[in-house]
């Protein structure tokens, strides 16, 4: 996703927001924070780790997210017009499938 994100680093109309969910260890944030400083990540992580007070579920949950990495793709209005699950470790590949969709989601004129 740096890849990804590096496309579009100039686009005032683009903005990409990374979240963590389903962390099971009591360090996870301490954690995230050194993988994110290891690999250079230029973004930074929030945390999927507050329950809805209704329905017991983390963000992940009520989206119906039942893997990772899920990604989203949303117009300007906020809504979702993609959804993706899972991920390559081929760049070229992940960097034409985020610029597609981000592409089509910019054309849209429903946002």
């Amino acid at each position: 996703m740096k890849a990804a994100q590096e496309l579009y680093a100039n686009d005032k109309e683009v903005q990409f927001i990374f979240i963590n969910t389903w962390e099971r260890d009591k360090n996870y944030k301490e954690n995230v924070a050194k993988f994110i400083d290891k690999n250079q990540y230029p973004f930074e992580v929030l945390f999927d780790d507050q329950k809805d007070p209704e329905t017991g579920k983390v963000l992940a949950g009520k989206l119906g997210i039942n893997g990772i990495p899920s990604k989203f793709i949303l117009d300007k209005a906020g809504n979702i017009r993609y959804m993706l699950t899972g991920s390559t470790p081929n760049v070229d590949y992940i960097k034409l499938e985020m610029r597609e969709l981000i592409e089509s989601a910019k054309k849209d004129k429903k946002g």
